[in-house]
C-alpha cells in the first residue's frame, strides 16, 4: 500500500516538474464586433519535458490558430496564436477573460486565461479633422486605428461636396494612415467654411463616420508662369483673382532691345518703357472673382539661330580643314554590268597638307559585297576576316595628291539608300602617329 502511495504522488511530482510553462506577449488583443478579427499574442512556451504534440482549444466557443496539432520540441519556443471569437461572445464591448487550455498527447493538459478587449468598429477608426484650399488638386486624409486590434482589408467609402473616393486598407495595433483623393473641381464658387465628410466602413453592417473638413478662405491673386520652345519661344503668364473682391492686377514683362525686335505680344500692352538696355512692358486690368488676365508673348529666333549655326558649322568645317595634315574623301558611283549584278566604283581621295610618313590607307567592304579583283591595282593587302583593304605609301610630299579606286559587287539587288563605311587614314608627322576618317559615303537605289 505504501508502494502505491509513493507511486502516485512520484507521478503527481513529476508531472508537476514536467508542466508546460507559458508566458504571453499581447500583439493586438482587441477584437471589433462587426468584424470578427482575431486576438494576437506571441506565446512563449518552456517545455521542460520531451517532445510532444499539443493542441490549444477553449471549452468556449472560441477557435484556435494553429488550428489542430502542433509539435513542441524540449526548451523554450515562440510562435503566434490567434482567438477568434463566435459572434454570441462579441455581442457586449469591453473585457471579457476566458479559460483556455493547452493539451499534450503526452504530457497533460495545461489551463491559463486570456483577456482581451472588445470594441465597436465606429470606435475604433478615426478621420483626423482636414482642410483644403482653392488652389489643391487632392486632399490628404489621415485616418488612424485606435485600438490594439489588427484590421485587414476594411474598405472605406469616402463622400463629401469636395471629393469622393473608395480605399482598400490594412491596420496594425495603433496605426495611423495617410491616404491621397483627387478633389473635384465644381465647388470654385463655394463660400469658405466648414463642411461634413462622411466614410463608410464595409463590413456585416455598414457603419458610418462623419467628421468636420474646413474649407480655407483665400485672398489676393495667384500668379502663373508658362513657357515653352527654344528657337520659338512662348512665354504665358496668367493672373487669376481667387478672392471674393474684386482686385487690380498689374502684369510686367522685360525684354533687352534685341529680342523685342523679334517678339510679339498678345494682347498688346498698356505701356512701353525703355530702360537703358531693357524695354518695360504693362499690362492692368480690374479682375471680379475668380476672373484672369492673360498674357502671352512669342519670341521668334528662328533667323538669328540659322545665321548662328551657319557660322558655327562654318567655323568648325574651316577649322578642321586648317587642322587636319591629311584630307581623305570618300566617292562612289553606280558601275554597269552585262548581266545585271550590283556593283559599285569607290574612289578615295587623299591629299596630304603637310609631309607625311608611313601612309595607311584602310577601307571596308560592305557585308553583302565582294571586292572585283579585274580592276585597277589591287589593294596592298585584303583581310578576309575583317574585309579589310589596305593600300599603303612610304611617304606623301606636302601637297601631294592620290586616288585609290576599286569596284565592289554583289549577287544580291539594293533598294533603298544605305551608307558606306568610312574609310580611315594612318599617318605620321612630327614623330606621331594621327588618324584622320573620311568623310561619309551614301548610295541610292531606285526601285
Amino acid at each position: 500500500m505504501k508502494k502505491i502511495t509513493l507511486s502516485i504522488l512520484l507521478v503527481i511530482l513529476i508531472s508537476q516538474v514536467m508542466a508546460l510553462e507559458v508566458e504571453k506577449e499581447d500583439k493586438g488583443s482587441t477584437i471589433i464586433q462587426e468584424l470578427g478579427n482575431p486576438s494576437v499574442f506571441d506565446f512563449i512556451i518552456n517545455n521542460p519535458g520531451q517532445e510532444d504534440r499539443f493542441e490549444i482549444y477553449s471549452l468556449l466557443s472560441a477557435s484556435f490558430w494553429p488550428k489542430g496539432k502542433f509539435t513542441l520540441p524540449p526548451g523554450k519556443k515562440r510562435m503566434e496564436v490567434k482567438v477568434f471569437l463566435a459572434e454570441e461572445l462579441r455581442k457586449n464591448t469591453g473585457s471579457f477573460q476566458f479559460a483556455y487550455q493547452i493539451k499534450g498527447d503526452n504530457s497533460g493538459i495545461f489551463e491559463d486565461t486570456l483577456l482581451v478587449k472588445i470594441v465597436s468598429l465606429k470606435d475604433t477608426i478615426e478621420i483626423k479633422p482636414l482642410s483644403i484650399s482653392p488652389e489643391d488638386d487632392s486632399v490628404k486624409i489621415i485616418i488612424k486605428n485606435k485600438e490594439n486590434a489588427h484590421i485587414e482589408n476594411l474598405k472605406i467609402n469616402f463622400d463629401s461636396l469636395f471629393f469622393t473616393g473608395s480605399k482598400e486598407l490594412s491596420f496594425l495595433p495603433f496605426e495611423e494612415k495617410e491616404i491621397t483623393l483627387e478633389l473635384n473641381k465644381n465647388f470654385e464658387k463655394t463660400e469658405a467654411g466648414t463642411y461634413i465628410v462622411t466614410a463608410e466602413l464595409e463590413a456585416k453592417e455598414d457603419i458610418e463616420i462623419e467628421e468636420i473638413i474646413s474649407y480655407l478662405e483665400k485672398e489676393g491673386t495667384s500668379i502663373k508662369k508658362e513657357s515653352s520652345g527654344f528657337v520659338l519661344k512662348t512665354s504665358t503668364i496668367t493672373k487669376t483673382n481667387e478672392g471674393n473682391i474684386p482686385v487690380t492686377t498689374t502684369i510686367e514683362v522685360r525684354k533687352n532691345i534685341i529680342s523685342r525686335i523679334f517678339t510679339i505680344n498678345n494682347p498688346e500692352p498698356l505701356t512701353q518703357e525703355r530702360k537703358g538696355f531693357l524695354v518695360l512692358y504693362s499690362w492692368r486690368k480690374n479682375l471680379a472673382p475668380k476672373e484672369f488676365l492673360i498674357i502671352e508673348t512669342t519670341t521668334n529666333f528662328t533667323i538669328p539661330f540659322i545665321i548662328l549655326a551657319a557660322i558655327i558649322i562654318l567655323g568648325v568645317a574651316v577649322r578642321i580643314y586648317t587642322l587636319s595634315p591629311l584630307v581623305l574623301n570618300k566617292k562612289t558611283s553606280l558601275v554597269r554590268t552585262k548581266h545585271g549584278e550590283f556593283a559599285l566604283k569607290i574612289f578615295l581621295h587623299v591629299k596630304a597638307r603637310k609631309n607625311l610618313k608611313e601612309v595607311k590607307i584602310i577601307d571596308m567592304l560592305p557585308h553583302m559585297a565582294k571586292l572585283y579583283e579585274k580592276f585597277g591595282k589591287a589593294p596592298d593587302e585584303v583581310d578576309p576576316k575583317t574585309k579589310r583593304l589596305f593600300w599603303h605609301f612610304p611617304h606623301l610630299e606636302k601637297g601631294e595628291k592620290r586616288v585609290v579606286s576599286y569596284i565592289i559587287y554583289s549577287k544580291m539587288n539594293v533598294i533603298g539608300r544605305f551608307e558606306l563605311p568610312r574609310a580611315m587614314a594612318i599617318f605620321k608627322t612630327n614623330d606621331k602617329r594621327k588618324e584622320v576618317l573620311s568623310d561619309r559615303a551614301y548610295f541610292a537605289a531606285e526601285d
